[in-house]
């Protein structure tokens, strides 16, 4: 979903205003090993429904130069996207307790990542 607004500041002069809200389903994630499944592991990983902010602003000078700032993942979320690899799955420490599941930081998704773009068409 996303709502785009423009704000005109005189002259040629424009602020582009730009809000995306994006939606990821829960999901079942890849199939754990035998190996995990032998110390008690479900057959999946479950990953929760997630939705992810973007923002950008845009100051449009005239139609030849632009500058745009954004925000990707507003609100720093990561998870595990659909597709990807746990990276361990041990006993707990204490007996019955739940198995410790542990990913590389690499495989969640992008944290929140702050940018800038200028544009010049000639």
């Amino acid at each position: 979903m996303a709502y785009d607004h423009r704000i005109p500041l005189g002259g040629e002069a424009t602020l582009a205003l730009r809000g995306v809200v994006r939606f990821f389903t829960a999901h079942d994630r890849s199939r754990l090993t035998q190996e995990w499944a032998d110390l008690g592991a479900g057959p999946y990983g479950h990953v929760n429904s997630q939705a992810l902010a973007d923002f950008n602003a845009t100051l449009i000078i005239n139609p030849q130069f632009s500058i745009t700032g954004y925000v990707r993942n507003l609100t720093d979320n990561r998870f595990l996207p659909d597709g990807w690899a746990i990276g361990s799955v041990t006993p707990s420490m204490t007996p019955g307790g739940p198995l410790q599941v542990s990913t590389d930081r690499a495989a969640l998704s992008d944290p929140r990542t702050f940018g800038m773009i200028v544009s010049f068409r000639y």
